[in-house]
């Protein structure tokens, strides 16, 4: 809607997110804090992912992605609000590394407590916001649930 370049920055953790960003218009896209928790080998997934992407939808450039899903775009305030998010963590999977615990004190809710077994557990102030699921090292420890 605007004729300069969008860039895109802040939550992207994967290719999979960069092409959200690029598919709602952002020609360019910048990531911080996924290299600093991956390291900058994820660079290569980020290309690899992105590359696949592109080749499965039959296109040669990103530039081909930049704003073809804007049309599905819904503003914030026409969302549904029927329904609440929140994080759940499955007990046997966690490593009690408290990643998800210092993200989330330090970046959002402060709704991820340490127990007395040094496990991390999801207080009712969680907001469903995903970032915990998405700093945790383990697959499928932390998901988010509809409540």
């Amino acid at each position: 809607m605007v004729d300069i370049p969008i860039m895109g920055c802040g939550g992207m953790w994967d290719w999979k997110d960069c092409a959200q960003f690029i598919l709602m218009g952002c020609s360019i896209t910048q990531l911080c804090t996924a290299p600093m928790f991956q390291g900058f080998d994820m660079v290569k997934g980020l290309i690899d992912g992105l590359g696949k992407y592109l080749a499965g939808k039959g296109m040669a450039s990103v530039n081909e992605l930049v704003g073809l899903g804007y049309k599905k775009y819904i503003d914030h305030g026409n969302l549904s609000r029927d329904y609440h998010m929140k994080a759940q963590i499955d007990r046997d999977k966690c490593i009690n590394c408290h990643k998800c615990f210092f993200a989330c004190r330090d970046g959002t809710m402060h709704a991820i407590d340490i127990d007395e077994e040094n496990k991390t557990v999801i207080s009712g102030r969680c907001v469903g916001c995903g970032l915990c699921p998405q700093v945790c090292p383990i697959p499928g420890c932390i998901t988010l649930k509809r409540v």
